[in-house]
């Protein structure tokens, strides 16, 4: 994120979280049907893509971070979410 400090100036934020976690948790959470085909989707690739119930971390490009402690718990608080909300249905 480039956010603007006076004129010409910009300060870079990084969030080196788990997005995609954050994101489906976060529409699941103000209501969004958790059957929607890219909730589904998501959920999906979040729950194969772990390795032995821990999650790795990584950029297009960049270095993968091999299971740190916040993507598993991000990835692991997304399908709570998504367990929780589908079971209403």
């Amino acid at each position: 994120i480039r956010r603007q400090i006076g004129t010409g100036r910009f300060e870079v934020l990084t969030n080196r979280h788990f997005t995609r976690a954050w994101a489906v948790r976060a529409l699941l959470e103000s209501g969004v049907d958790p059957m929607h085909k890219r909730i589904r989707s998501t959920v999906h690739e979040l729950y194969t893509e772990h390795e032995e119930g821990l999650w790795d971390w990584s950029l297009p490009g960049q270095h993968r971070v091999r299971r740190p402690a916040w993507a598993t718990m991000d990835a692991l608080r997304a399908l709570e979410a998504y367990v929780r909300r589908a079971s209403r249905f």
